[in-house]
Order: structure tokens, then sequence, then C-alpha cells
């Protein structure tokens, strides 16, 4: 569903598909050790080719949807961030986040997309 030519991330931060229980998100957070969630951010709307604007907007086209549930869902299920931060990032709140990874987590066909935006 994703293209696979992603920019790598800073050498020295990798996510394991094994590693993303909310017990090891929680102590990646703890170290420091987690992708900048407007780094992530930033990455989805290169990659899904959104403008930042309007991935950061209150639109509702089907595409910035699609690119917001992506955001939503490999930052709060495998990154550990939680859904306030998340929500005050993408200037919604924390109930439409909450729909928001359920929509994301649809749009990964396997563990390797998901690896690339976490390394």
């Amino acid at each position: 569903l994703l293209s696979s030519g992603f920019y790598g991330w800073r050498s020295g931060q990798e996510l394991r598909w094994g590693d993303c229980g909310p017990s090891r998100a929680f102590e990646r957070r703890k170290q420091g050790d987690k992708v900048d969630l407007e780094e992530l951010v930033k990455r989805v709307s290169h990659d899904t080719d959104i403008e930042l604007q309007d991935l950061l907007s209150s639109k509702r086209e089907r595409r910035i949807s699609h690119a917001r549930g992506i955001v939503c869902y490999l930052a709060v299920v495998k990154l550990g961030y939680n859904l306030s931060e998340v929500g005050k990032m993408l200037g919604v709140s924390r109930k439409s986040v909450s729909r928001c990874i359920r929509r994301g987590e649809k749009s990964f066909d396997n563990e390797n997309e998901i690896d690339q935006y976490s390394k």
C-alpha cells in the first residue's frame, strides 16, 4: 500500500516487530530512544504526497484521513506516544486519534512497512 522509497531515520533508532508491545514502547520512551513525533508526521506527509499543512488541518478528504490514520497508529501503538500528545500535534481530539488508530492499522500489509517508519 505504501511505497518503499523511504528516507532513513537517525542511526541507532531501530524498532523491531517483537519490540512493539505497550511495555516495550514505554521503556523506549523512558530511555528517550524513540522517533520524534514531528519527524514522523513530516515523513508520513512526504511519503503519502500530502502537504504538511493539509495533514495538520481539519480537512476530511479521504487521502488526508488515511495519512492521519497512519500517523496515529504508528505514534500510539508502535512508538508509545499517548493519545493526547498525538491529538495536540494533529489538532484533533483523543477520541479522533483513537478512531484514526483503527483506520491506520488497516493501512499496512506487512510488518516491513511498519519497520520502515520506525528506523
